[in-house]
């Protein structure tokens, strides 16, 4: 029996195939191709509804009906034409929409902003500061701390705060017991008993006879220095302070001059108590407050402060 491809009944028995038409088998009336082309258009379409989805078939707009040309007899009838054709024309044909109205993703807008404001960051910390943020990175300069009053003027301080308070109030116009001190600490030292004030009781450097007596200057023996009497408990700052309180309430009368010590202080120095005669400037010098030199009033100040602090006042 005959088997394989070789075989003619094989070769008769194979279908024929459509590529194998010969022009005799094709169809050849019009009529026969206008049919076979409909055929493969409802193939083709029916192949892309199913690849398309439903909504894709929706029109964009319905079209309007055509209006009749009536632009020949009528010319207003032609322009409402013209206008009618051209609305429906905006309707069913949108403008494109431009780059420049574009929505971009809202995600990727976000990300692409972030990466924009990442890379101005950067850019601003690699530019050299402005003069005016330099000024203000630069810290200001604090001033030094202040040293403490020295030991002797706390002591003086210590004993003598009340009386001079008392003293203050018996002049008034606002002087106050730093100032008293201030004047009495720099005459004595700080009630240095090596000082011929401090021995003859005199606080406040008052020149004249004293209750009892006086002693000459030594810078100047013509100069006569009042003395007081001294007992135990008394060093002679009350009595002597009670004569120069008398003085400068008679003769300093501004009001309020207490509340400016430099003031006070110069008006020390034009009383009729001459004091720092040969200083001019003897009210700055109480006041001056440097590393160098710190006036009578500033230590008294320092040590008044840091007693209150401590309770001891």
């Amino acid at each position: 029996m005959c088997q394989g491809t070789g075989c003619p009944q094989a070769r008769a028995s194979k279908p024929t195939s459509a590529s194998e038409h010969t022009p005799a088998n094709r169809p050849t009336s019009a009529s026969e191709q206008a049919s076979q082309r409909n055929r493969q258009s409802a193939v083709t379409t029916a192949l892309l509804q199913k690849r398309t989805p439903h909504h894709a078939h929706k029109p964009l707009s319905t079209p309007s009906p055509a209006l009749p040309r009536t632009d020949e007899t009528d010319p207003n009838a032609a322009g409402q034409q013209n206008a009618q054709e051209q609305s429906n024309g905006a309707e069913s044909n949108p403008p494109a929409r431009s780059l420049k109205n574009w929505d971009p993703n809202p995600m990727v807008a976000a990300q692409f902003n972030y990466k924009i404001n990442a890379q101005v960051t950067a850019q601003k910390a690699q530019q050299p500061p402005s003069s005016a943020q330099a000024k203000a990175a630069v810290p200001a300069a604090q001033p030094p701390a202040q040293r403490p009053a020295p030991a002797n003027v706390r002591a003086f301080v210590l004993k003598h705060y009340k009386e001079a308070q008392e003293l203050a109030n018996q002049i008034g116009n606002g002087v106050t017991a730093a100032e008293i001190l201030a004047v009495s600490g720099n005459e004595t030292g700080y009630g240095d008993k090596a000082l011929t004030f401090t021995k003859d009781g005199n606080f406040f450097g008052l020149h004249g006879i004293g209750p009892a007596g006086f002693d000459p200057a030594k810078k100047d023996p013509n100069v006569k220095i009042q003395k007081f009497n001294l007992a135990p408990r008394n060093d002679g700052f009350m009595d002597s302070g009670q004569v120069f309180a008398k003085i400068v309430k008679r003769e300093i009368t501004t009001p309020g001059i207490g509340n400016d010590p430099k003031a006070f202080f110069n008006a020390l120095h034009s009383s009729s108590l001459k004091y720092a005669a040969d200083n001019p400037k003897y009210g700055a010098m109480m006041v001056e407050n440097n590393p160098i030199h710190r006036g009578a009033y500033i230590l008294v100040t320092l040590a008044i402060e840091s007693l209150q602090k401590e309770g001891k006042l």
